[in-house]
């Protein structure tokens, strides 16, 4: 329906806008990292004022959103290293800092990383239920690459939809066609197509208006005043 908004798989920005663009994918409906345009031309990412990324804003799989490695050191010295993308890491920086918390960028896409997981061990008791202890061990972690548009799989749909809607909407606009060409057409009608141009909606020629016809009621005359 037009006008109507769609929902956003995504609410977090998923691409440069020319990405968007060359995947078919509506920029005011899903966030680029960019910066917002009005409430309807493009839905930017909300940090995109206060990035400390030298790489926002840029065209092509160069420009973000990307994956980075951070520190963070809670305000009781309490540390661990996660993979996160950089909308997620200025969201945090943005609440959490003035609050005395460290949040350091130390890993990019591909480099590894050394961060903290769990692990369940089972103790077999004889006669009674085993006994379960969860410990917190380091393991490496791979910085994976942010999924562009052209291959995130959430957006497979949206993908689709640009490939093929105007396809549809051809063949639409060909039935359409179709009908009008095969309508009864009345005297004083010209229809532009019928002599080898392509086909339209029927104009009425450039003639001068009738007048209406004068109606006569039955019944005596009124009166005239004397």
């Amino acid at each position: 329906m037009a006008g109507e908004l769609k929902e956003a798989k995504s609410h977090d920005p998923i691409g440069t806008l020319d990405e968007l663009e060359a995947a078919g994918i509506d920029p005011t409906v899903y966030r680029s990292c960019a910066i917002s345009v009005g409430p309807r031309e493009v839905r930017g990412c909300p940090y995109f004022r206060v990035c400390e990324f030298p790489y926002k804003g840029h065209r092509g799989p160069v420009g973000g959103p990307h994956n980075h490695g951070v520190l963070h050191i809670t305000s009781f010295g309490q540390s661990d290293t996660v993979g996160m993308a950089c909308f997620h890491f200025m969201a945090l920086v943005n609440d959490h800092r003035q609050c005395g918390e460290v949040y350091e960028v130390v890993a990019d896409e591909g480099d590894t990383i050394l961060t903290k997981g769990t692990k369940e061990i089972m103790t077999p008791v004889p006669g009674a239920r085993p006994k379960y202890q969860v410990l917190e061990e380091p393991y490496e972690l791979v910085i994976p690459a942010f999924p562009r548009p052209h291959e995130n799989p959430i957006l497979a749909s949206e993908r689709y939809n640009a490939g093929v809607m105007p396809m549809i909407e051809q063949k639409i606009m060909e039935r359409r066609l179709n009908r009008i060409a095969r309508l009864p057409v009345p005297a004083g009608i010209q229809v532009p197509g019928s002599k080898g141009e392509a086909g339209g909606v029927p104009v009425l020629e450039a003639d001068a208006p009738e007048s209406a016809p004068i109606v006569r009621r039955r019944g005596r005359p009124p009166k005239v005043p004397k």
